[in-house]
């Protein structure tokens, strides 16, 4: 869900699959609740996304202690919605009431985590994007470790605290390692646009819609073109990767003669690979679009803790928006790149690195 704040009101954000209130909303007390409380907001969504949600908060709060520091998660169960809860003034400003009714809808509680990205007051020359990053990588890493794959990382998704410090919101489009998908679930149709999509995920759903009259008519080599040029982030940041136009699309292009799964068209088998790329590379777009989005002002050049880990921080984007996912890093990988002594990784990640250790002198994927 892409949220964004508006200023003055109650609705602290909505976007495509529903909008979260800044006061909580009761299953039981039907009366409204009118005063703010930043630590009990309500999500209001359809049914099917918030008990996905549901599922990967409960993972996170029974696994991860830390889980506040790296996350906002929906608290306890949804519960379905009335024509009482029409008597708050904001609930039927929210687009997807508007859109909907609220007879197919639900609500949960949900912890506060911050204001997004695009909202955000950064002062470039004094941000700590290293930490931002380290603790970006330390909450996908989690996820990772966890088997939980958020599936839709963009900036909407991205809170930031009043210390620069971000969390990872909106599990409704998330997948679970342990459970067995039919491959409709995976996937949306051909857009190569959406940044946040791994390139080879794009490629999946290209393979899919070529079932159509329309793209039986494209060629791969038409369908890599699309997305290079699709996705604004890859040419956006070739500065930082270091690869041109050519050497991004002979990339991609190599991956679909010599990926296995890919020329067997077993999705089951990729899926069971590369699953742990996904994220992935939703978190390289994020942290090279900041890097975009900063360089913009004189001052950010001139930021210590930029200037000090430049080269570290260019690393891991570089072998995060590989578009290859044969050479991509997962999360726990960048963040061993860029903090070996993470506290995240000695406490949950020392079986995952000596696991991806053993696959490099094998040279073969690791099937976690």
């Amino acid at each position: 869900m892409f949220v964004s704040r508006l200023i003055g009101g109650s609705i602290l954000g909505e976007g495509t699959y529903g909008c979260v209130l800044n006061h909580p909303l009761s299953s039981k007390n039907r009366k409204p609740h009118l005063t703010n409380d930043p630590n009990n907001l309500t999500k209001i969504a359809k049914g099917n996304g918030l008990e996905t949600e549901i599922i990967a908060s409960e993972i996170l709060h029974l696994k991860v202690k830390e889980h506040q520091r790296y996350f906002g998660l929906l608290k306890g169960k949804q519960f379905s919605l009335d024509k009482d809860v029409l008597q708050d003034k904001n609930v039927p400003k929210c687009d997807i009431v508007q859109r909907y009714g609220i007879q197919d809808l639900h609500a949960a509680r949900m912890t506060y985590a911050g204001t997004p990205i695009e909202s955000f007051n950064f002062k470039p020359a004094y941000f700590n994007i290293y930490t931002f990053i380290v603790n970006l990588l330390e909450a996908g890493a989690l996820l990772t470790l966890h088997g939980i794959i958020h599936r839709d990382i963009h900036r909407g998704n991205i809170l930031l605290d009043k210390n620069g410090i971000p969390r990872l919101i909106d599990f409704g489009l998330a997948l679970f390692k342990q459970k067995q998908y039919q491959i409709d679930t995976f996937l949306f149709g051909f857009d190569p646009k959406y940044n946040q999509e791994p390139p080879e995920y794009s490629l999946w759903n290209a393979v899919e819609d070529s079932k159509s009259m329309f793209y039986m008519k494209k060629s791969f080599k038409n369908v890599i073109q699309e997305i290079v040029d699709g996705k604004q982030i890859i040419g956006a940041s070739r500065a930082i990767t270091k690869k041109t136009r050519e050497n991004q699309l002979d990339d991609l292009e190599d991956y679909t003669n010599q990926s296995k799964s890919f020329i067997d068209r077993d999705f089951s088998k990729w899926w069971e690979t590369y699953w742990s790329k996904v994220d992935a590379w939703g978190i390289g777009t994020i942290i090279a679009g900041l890097i975009n989005k900063l360089q913009a002002f004189p001052g950010f050049y001139t930021n210590q803790h930029y200037t000090a880990h430049k080269d570290k921080i260019h690393q891991v984007v570089r072998a995060l928006l590989e578009l290859d996912p044969r050479k991509r890093v997962d999360l726990v990988e960048a963040l061993y790149m860029i903090n070996p002594n993470s506290y995240i990784l000695k406490k949950y990640g020392r079986d995952w690195l000596k696991a991806r250790l053993v696959q490099k002198a094998q040279g073969a994927p690791v099937k976690h």
